[in-house]
Formats: C-alpha cells, structure tokens, sequence
C-alpha cells in the first residue's frame, strides 16, 4: 500500500483512516505490519473516570494492533478540523484503560498514534506526544519516516509483545506429574495386574480376532437389541440421532433386530423370492465404521432368520478386507471367495455333484437335447451316458482353462471356453462317439 501524497485530498476523517493511516500502518514501505494484526473499530468499555466525566458510550478507537494476541498499540483518526492533540488524548485514554486490565509494571498497550490528516503525534501511553510531524513530511526515505519506524515500526512492536509475554508467563509454573510425586513415579515400573492374566485371554478371543469364528457365541449370548438397551444409552442415540440427516422420500430404512427376527430384511428377502427380479437385487446394510454390521449378518442368518426363508436361502460372505492390493482381477477373486464361502456357508450342497452341475451347465446341454433323445430311442442307458459324458467334458474344459494367464478377463475366459466346447461337440460322429476320448480330456 502506498501514500499518494501528490494527488492526497483529505476531507472526513473516513479519508484520513483509508488514505493516511491504513497505508502507514500496513504497507511495507512504511511501518509494515501484517494485515491480520491490524482490527478497526474494536469495541473497549469505558473505565469508572470516563463515566464520571459522562462517557457513557464506551470507546471505539479507530486501529488496534494487535501481537501475540496483545493490544500493543492504539491509533485514532481524526476530521481534518479536529485538532491532532484531542485524538492523541482519546488514544491515550484507550491504552490506558488496556493496561489497567494487567498487573502493575505490565503494560502491553504501549504505543499511541494519531492524525488528523494534516498532523501526526506520536508517544507511549503514559506520556505526552515525543514525536510530531506533518503528514506530507512521511514521504519514503524521509528522516521523519525513519524516526516513526523506529519508534512504532513492526519489528519493535513486535519485541515489545514477546517482552509482555515474557513478563505475563508464571514463573513458578508446576508440572502436574511433580504433584504426584515427580520423575520417580513416572519412571516406577508398576506391578502386573494378576487379573489381567484371567482377563485378557477372552479379551484377545471377542475383540482381537480377524475372522468370524467367535461370533457364534456373542451373536446367540451376548448380543443386545434396540429394546434392551439403558436409559442413559437412549439419551445418548437420541443426542446421536439429532445429528443425522434426515433422508425423507427415500427407500432408506432403519434396521430393528430383535431377539426373534428383523422384519425389514425378511421382507426383503421374501419380495426378493417372490419376484426373482431377472437383474437380481442388491440389498445394502450401511452404517459406520465398528457399528456391527458383518455381527448383524451373521446373526441375521444364525437366529434369526424365520425357518421358512432359512429352506430356501443360501449364504456366502465375502471379506473384501482380505482383497488384493491389485484390482486387475478382482472379479476373479470375488468369483473364487465367493464360492469357497459358499461351500463353507452350505456344506449340504455339493458343487462338483452331478446334479449341481447338470444345473451349472442346463444351457449347453440343452443345445444337444435332440440328440439325447435320439439316441434315448435307442438306449435309455447311452443317453444317460451322453449327458455324463458332455457335463465331464465341460467340466474338464473349464478347469484346464482356468489355468489363463490372468490378463484374461472374465468375460474372455467364457468365450474360450465356449469355443472349446463347441469344437469338441462339433466334432461328435453322433451315437455318443467322438473324435475326442471323454476319458482322455477328463485325465
């Protein structure tokens, strides 16, 4: 910020405070203080004197400056035809009433400033004006810009503020350890707690585990509903409720569990098998982190599922923590953890039995469906054998192909495979005999 002092009209005390005094204040030609130091029209109350002599008001001076976050200095503008002195005493007048605020012999608001547009004085708080010049006079490199550096510049306020500091800080200060009994007692090694050594085998067993094998006991034992809970812990969700965002008009839910069930998953899920939607459905349980959504689940199909879905529902759960780092092939992955999940979860079926993969394979078997029953005509028996035959070939084709190099995508791996498959149906002389042995591509 720059003075112009060739093209200067000063009018109001507005244009002394905009074209005068925050230009020296703030620019760095001048006094250079930085600008978050500098607050205009901070409100100060008025001591007991003040209102004696019918100040009621309270004072508003024009600047403070403000360091290390003490008033160090007061600066006060004035109209053109207002003499300079009656705004040096009214600065005076602000500091003073800042520093009755410390202990004797502490006084942060040191420096006074003020200017009429036409004059400026300086001085310290508690004397009267030590230096006097005309605004035009405050040209850079001028001596009287000089001395005003000198007496107000930025580096002095600023010693002057970690001075204070200094003074302000208790000397006596005491640690709150040495009212315990100091280093010794930080440095004791205390005993072990005996029962910690009970304690923290289940601790480690409920809380530590990184898989879901202990999760039987808590969900069947230890698990609390909605309607168990204390009345502190319904104060406590009521204040967490109050700032939730309200989703109003969206297919949002609240989950309710139950010792007996949840009524919105069970809904979801019988709407879901009574439709059977050809896309599927994606059914979603958010909430935050450590909020017990994996518990929820795996209660859900243990307890709580009604016996009814439980005959026709299947479960797997996939740990996407334990995902790899490079999601190149991930759906691989997903494919593989789901169905290893699917085993564990449904020990009951068997995916490599014939009729589970008769289920697998139904589309590319019903492409030679005219040929079973051609040849069931002729012999119940090679029809049979037949279908074995194709679901083996099939079989074999998919598991030796699974050996791809990984930049194969999924959906390239299907059409390999199906390729393969029609080569070697393709090459069928009919009556179950081929150019390939069965037994050769199953070995």
């Amino acid at each position: 910020m720059h003075i112009d002092f060739e093209g200067l009209t000063v009018e109001t005390e507005s244009d002394v405070e905009q074209k005068i005094l925050m230009p020296l204040l703030q620019g760095d030609s001048y006094l250079g203080i930085p600008e978050d130091g500098i607050f205009t029209k901070q409100y100060l109350a008025p001591t007991a004197i003040d209102k004696a002599a019918g100040k009621i008001g309270g004072y508003v001076p024009d600047y403070g400056i403000w360091m290390r976050g003490l008033l160090i200095m007061v600066v006060e503008a004035k109209a053109p035809d207002v003499p300079v002195e009656t705004g040096h005493r009214e600065a005076s007048l602000y500091a003073r009433h800042i520093n009755q605020k410390y202990p004797t012999g502490v006084n942060p608001c040191r420096f006074v400033l003020a200017s009429n547009g036409h004059e400026l004085l300086f001085s310290y708080w508690d004397s009267l004006p030590l230096f006097s010049c005309g605004v035009g006079d405050l040209r850079v490199g001028s001596s009287a810009l000089e001395r005003l550096q000198a007496c107000c510049g930025d580096y002095v306020l600023e010693t002057h503020a970690i001075e204070c500091l200094r003074q302000l800080r208790n000397p006596s200060a005491t640690l709150p350890y040495n009212l315990a009994g100091g280093p010794a007692v930080l440095n004791a090694k205390r005993p072990v707690n005996p029962f910690a050594a009970d304690l923290s085998p289940i601790l480690r067993r409920y809380f530590s585990s990184s898989t879901q094998d202990d999760n039987r006991e808590i969900i069947e034992r230890a698990y609390v509903n909605s309607a168990e809970i204390t009345e502190y812990d319904r104060i406590l969700e009521a204040l967490l409720k109050d700032r939730l965002t309200s989703q109003s008009g969206t297919i949002v839910q609240e989950l309710t569990p139950s010792r007996r069930g949840e009524e919105h998953v069970d809904h979801a899920i019988s709407e879901f098998s009574r439709a059977r939607p050809e896309g599927g459905q994606l059914q979603i349980i958010q909430g935050a982190v450590g909020s017990g959504k994996s518990l929820f689940m795996r209660r859900y199909r243990g307890v709580l599922q009604p016996a009814m879905l439980e005959r026709n529902t299947r479960w797997a759960f996939v740990d996407f923590n334990a995902s790899p780092a490079d999601l190149a092939h991930a759906e691989h992955w997903l494919c593989k953890a789901f169905a290893e999940s699917f085993e564990r979860e449904n020990p009951g079926i068997d995916l490599s039995a014939g009729d589970v993969l008769r289920g697998i394979f139904s589309r590319n078997i019903q492409r030679r469906k005219a040929i079973y029953e051609e040849i069931h005509k002729t012999s119940p028996e090679q029809a049979a054998i037949a279908r074995a035959n194709d679901l083996a070939v099939r079989y074999t084709i998919e598991t030796v192909l699974d050996e791809l190099p990984r930049t194969y995508t999924p959906d390239l791996y299907q059409q390999k495979c199906e390729r393969v498959y029609q080569h070697v149906f393709d090459s069928y002389s009919g009556q179950g005999k081929s150019l390939y042995a069965s037994s050769d591509l199953i070995q």
